[in-house]
């Protein structure tokens, strides 16, 4: 500590005022590596909310005391708490996106409803569940569906019911697949909804991107060829190898849609339709008298002898009536846009190479028993019909030299750590490390090297005699002559003449004598104990080698040159010693 102290006071004032700077500079950045490093790490709870929806859902974290961030139209929160806080807002209906469903109903009471009411609002729900559906779909931001029912009434014809659909999508746009699946989702919530008649508009570029009969045959007809060129590239792979088969694929389609209606009759056969019989039965009976009718008649004993007479009737009719009708047959087909009307396959593969004797090589075309076990197995695989009018070419030919079959780049997403680290943490964290290591590299190092090299070179006292370094490089040598004013002598140190002179540096190359540590200094002798500096062996700077016929002066001035700082503590000892 207190060395630390004496190096702090020996230093100068701009020298102190960079180190302190540079520690202090050191212990900011270390306090925010810390902070950054303790924070908490913070996830991605909903992104691309509307004004009004993100401040419900702000609100609501508020109200908890949740930890949040926004970011643009993303809010962030801590990442052991999002899939908890999404639960809870879940349960409290936010974020609110779209229009409402069917709670538009329940919102209704049943007494001042009209029929016509109901149907409206039974609409919005509908068009309100539909939005919601497609808002919940990948790359898709809002979306807004509109119904037009049809009213059928006793005076008006029959009319068709339609909608239109608008997206709203988080980037790019929305393809023709895309849009064809919204049609047949619309047509199949609403009854009587035809695909055709659904309308899909991109809303950031207003174009309609509805897929008519025409362009969906083009599309499926274009699908189902990659598909049998896929099926027709393994078979051939697996035989003949990569890149060295080309195969090309045709698939032609029909684009009308057409409904036949066929009635069957067959005049061999009868069936009893109905059965109708009818009975009838009549009967009659008459009754008279004979002769003149008198005043006798009608006395009780009157005139009996004229006898009446008497006559019965009876009729019966039985009528059946059977209905017989022919067997019918009645069969109605439809057949929309997408039939196959012809394949067409093309085929065209290498031959093999041989090596002769010589190492030449020489190309051979494939047998024609090969060729047509190929090309049975893609009249196979691409479902090949004669009556159809399908075609398959199969040949082989040289390739071109040049020819070389790029495979599909394949790509993967990056899973693993990466996912779970926090970008942004990270990046700063990387920064405050780089800044803390530049400042310490070339600020402080520079300053605290200097100092001690100062502070070494100051330790020294500068003896009487000593000579004015001269310009260019020369560099000065202090004389090793006692000071002039009152010092303590030193004991058993022969007689040297004082050192005094320049040392010119130069380039030129010579050999470094091997040097000792400070151990190779008797240092009990040299602190005042009696002993004599160690005699130093004679070395001829020109040629590098040991010569004892040098001037000890010089040889001792080139030692201490290249050993200064065990000079300077030697003196420094002398000095503490007889103080």
């Amino acid at each position: 500590m207190e060395n630390l102290l004496s190096f702090w006071n020996k230093l100068p004032l701009q020298r102190r005022i960079i180190v302190g700077a540079a520690t202090v500079g050191v212990f900011v950045m270390v306090l925010m590596m810390a902070r950054i490093a303790s924070a908490p790490s913070m996830s991605l709870l909903y992104a691309g909310l509307d004004a009004n929806s993100a401040g419900e859902v702000v609100a609501s974290l508020e109200a908890q005391g949740a930890k949040h961030e926004v970011r643009g139209t993303s809010i962030f929160v801590e990442s052991n708490r999002r899939d908890s806080l999404r639960m809870t807002l879940a349960a409290e209906g936010l974020p609110q996106t779209g229009a409402n469903g069917y709670e538009i109903l329940e919102q209704m009471t049943g007494f001042g409803t009209t029929s016509q009411m109901f149907d409206a609002a039974y609409w919005r729900a509908k068009e309100g569940e539909l939005a919601r559906t497609l808002a919940g779909s990948a790359g898709i931001k809002s979306a807004r569906v509109h119904i037009a029912n049809a009213n059928n009434t006793p005076f008006q014809r029959k009319s068709t019911t339609t909608a239109s659909v608008t997206l709203m999508t988080s980037g790019g746009a929305i393809s023709e697949p895309q849009a064809r699946a919204i049609q047949f989702l619309v047509a199949s919530a609403v009854t009587g909804l035809m695909p055709e008649d659904v309308t899909v508009i991109d809303g950031q570029t207003g174009r309609i991107v509805s897929a008519d009969a025409d362009q969906v045959s083009g599309l499926d007809q274009e699908s189902r060829a990659v598909a049998l060129q896929k099926r027709v590239e393994r078979l051939m792979s697996a035989r003949v190898g990569p890149n060295s088969y080309v195969v090309e694929v045709s698939v032609e389609t029909d684009r009308a849609a057409e409904t036949l209606v066929q009635r069957t009759l067959d005049p061999n056969s009868r069936i009893v339709i109905s059965t109708d019989s009818e009975e009838t039965t009549r009967e009659s009976s008459n009754s008279g008298a004979g002769g003149a009718v008198t005043v006798a008649s009608n006395l009780p004993e009157g005139d009996a002898g004229g006898a009446g007479s008497s006559s019965n009737a009876q009729n019966a009719s039985t009528r059946e009536r059977i209905n017989y009708d022919v067997s019918a047959t009645e069969r109605e087909i439809k057949r929309g846009p997408g039939a196959i009307k012809r394949i067409s396959v093309a085929v065209l593969v290498d031959g093999t190479t041989t090596t002769d004797a010589d190492g030449g090589t020489e190309w051979q075309p494939r047998s024609a028993d090969e060729l047509n076990a190929l090309k049975q197995l893609v009249e196979s695989a691409v479902g090949f019909d004669a009556e159809r009018g399908d075609t398959i070419s199969l040949q082989t030919l040289q390739f071109n030299q040049a020819y070389q079959q790029v495979p599909e780049a394949e790509f993967t997403s990056a899973s693993g750590i990466m996912d779970r680290l926090d970008i942004q943490n990270l990046i700063q964290v990387t920064l405050l490390g780089l800044v803390a290591l530049l400042l310490g590299l070339f600020v402080v190092r520079p300053a605290l090297k200097s100092d001690a090299t100062a502070t070494a070179s100051a330790a020294l006292p500068v003896p009487e005699g000593t000579a004015t370094p001269p310009s260019g490089s020369a560099r000065a040598l202090p004389s090793m002559a006692p000071p002039a004013a009152p010092a303590p002598s030193l004991p058993d140190l022969p007689d040297l003449p004082a050192l005094s002179g320049t040392i010119e540096e130069d380039n030129a190359p010579f050999a470094m004598p091997q040097m000792g540590t400070v151990s190779d200094f008797d240092m009990a002798n040299l602190s005042g104990q009696g002993g004599d500096l160690p005699d130093l062996p004679a070395f001829n700077m020109a040629s590098g080698d040991n010569n004892e016929d040098e001037d000890p002066v010089d040889r001792l001035r080139k030692l201490i040159e290249d050993r200064r700082e065990e000079t300077v503590e030697i003196l420094r000892g002398w000095m503490e010693e007889k103080a």
